[in-house]
């Protein structure tokens, strides 16, 4: 199962998005494009368990 999202922006705006894992299993997401800290790029160390938020 994949779920995907584009989002677009204005290079150099900061944007904030808040990612709700709403299926019945952990999830994670990862990033592409993006300068982020590793903390918030998918590894599956950091997980979002079901019903949580990022």
């Amino acid at each position: 199962m994949e779920y995907t999202r584009l989002f677009l922006d204005n290079q150099g705006e900061k944007i904030r998005i808040r990612f709700e894992n709403s299926i019945p299993e952990v999830s994670i997401v990862h990033w592409h494009g993006l300068h982020v800290p590793a903390k918030m790029d998918g590894h599956p160390r950091h997980v979002i368990p079901q019903g949580q938020s990022s």
